[in-house]
Parts: C-alpha cells; sequence; structure tokens
C-alpha cells in the first residue's frame, strides 16, 4: 500500500514466531467493515510466516478492547458491538450458549481457565491460531521433560512472527474449555512460553462454533455443539 512510515514510534510484537520491531504505519482512515474506527492513525507493522491468502494482518487489543464481538464461526460473520460494561448483557442468540466461568483480566487480554488433563491453566482465545497450543510453563506444571516427550513427533509452527519455532506434537488424555470436552487428543507443546497465560485456544475449539467476547465487561460465552447440549451425567 506504500503508506507512510513514523521513525519516530516503533511498535514491538510477539508471537510464536519471535519478535517484530517495526516503525508504525501512517493511516488516514481504518474500518471494520462500515465500522469507521477513528481517530486511528498509526498501525504497528509485523512480518507474519501465515500460508499464502491466510490474512494480510492481525486485530489487536488496541482496536478490540472498546467493543463487544460476536464472532459467529460457522455463519462466517463477525459483528462489532458498543457496550457499556452492563455485566447482564448476553449474546441474543437462538442457540444454546454457556457462559464461561472465571474469565479474568490480564493486561490486555482476557484470560479464561481450562484444565489439561487435570491440570488447571489460564489460556488466551486466539481465533487466528489453527490449533490449541501450550507453553513451556502449562507443559512443566504436567510433569512433561524432554525425557517423556522423546518418542513425540516434532512440528514446525509460525505465526506472527518472522522465524519458526519446533514443537513437540503429544498425546493427552482429556482438555476441558467451557462446555466442551475433548478425551484423547494431540496438542503441541512449545518449548517456549505463548506469551501471557499457559495456553492458545484454537480454531480446534472455535469450529462450529459462535463465541462473543466482551473486553469491557470481561464477558467470554461460547455456543454449545450438538453432543455438548444432551443431557449431562
Amino acid at each position: 500500500m506504500k503508506l507512510p512510515r513514523d521513525m519516530n514510534r516503533i511498535s514491538t510484537s510477539v508471537g510464536i514466531g519471535g519478535t517484530n520491531v517495526n516503525a508504525d504505519a501512517v493511516v488516514t482512515e481504518f474500518k471494520l467493515g462500515s465500522v469507521n474506527l477513528d481517530p486511528v492513525q498509526r498501525l504497528a507493522v509485523g512480518t507474519f510466516r501465515f500460508p499464502p491468502g491466510f490474512a494480510d494482518g492481525l486485530l489487536g487489543a488496541d482496536v478490540l478492547l472498546a467493543f463487544g464481538l460476536d464472532i459467529d464461526v460457522p455463519g462466517r460473520m463477525l459483528a462489532v458491538y458498543s457496550v457499556h460494561r452492563c455485566t447482564t448483557t448476553r449474546p441474543d442468540w437462538s442457540e444454546p450458549f454457556e457462559a464461561i466461568a472465571g474469565v479474568t483480566p490480564q493486561k490486555d487480554r482476557l484470560m479464561i481457565p481450562f484444565q489439561l488433563d487435570g491440570v488447571s491453566g489460564q489460556a488466551i482465545l486466539d481465533t487466528g491460531a489453527s490449533a490449541t497450543t501450550i507453553g513451556a510453563r502449562m507443559a512443566n506444571r504436567l510433569g512433561l521433560t524432554e525425557d517423556k516427550m522423546a518418542l513425540d513427533r516434532k512440528i514446525v509452527q509460525s505465526g506472527a512472527g518472522s522465524g519458526t519455532v519446533t514443537a513437540h506434537y503429544h498425546w493427552f488424555r482429556e482438555l476441558r474449555v467451557g462446555p466442551s470436552t475433548t478425551k484423547g487428543l494431540m496438542l503441541s507443546v512449545l518449548p517456549t512460553d505463548v506469551g501471557f497465560g499457559d495456553a492458545l485456544i484454537g480454531e480446534d475449539f472455535l469450529e462450529g462454533r459462535r463465541v462473543w467476547l466482551s473486553f469491557p465487561t470481561r464477558q467470554v460465552f461460547v455456543s454449545k455443539l450438538a453432543h455438548e447440549t444432551g443431557p449431562q451425567p
């Protein structure tokens, strides 16, 4: 786009692929659909290793903190709502849904509680992650040493950052996130931490769901899949 750069404003961003340090791009207008996000005048510039055609950038907390977000993955729609810190707000959905209890703020993130093989952690719901990934601190609490993962297949992961990282692909008995319980699954285990929290909850959880995220009210709602709406044991 040949955007001018502001050499007096240097932004640092951190992702699985490493750290980006670049001068900000100067913009005169920034929109999400028909929503004009004034007064956005600068955007951080990152280097990504996404698959071709995957995305041109990432929407960050600097923009999203102001809104409630209705992320309708099956319907391929994103709606943004102006939220006035009303904690009684609930999604106007026809499908069954559940509030995720215990959501806590950490800087500019909403941390979602989860359990992996009975060990509790705090995760970021990452709509840009293709799969759920756990970091080194969570691996340590699970007792996953290099020896215990010696026979695991290794995979190369990339994302927000110019580099790549090699992770172990490890088998777990059970993952619980909100209304979802998944038994017998493979997850990647990073040799480093994932930034904030213990894990990134990715597309494998979001697929087929509708998610409501509200930074101002610190609320997260997720729709239930068909097998999660029946009688519970």
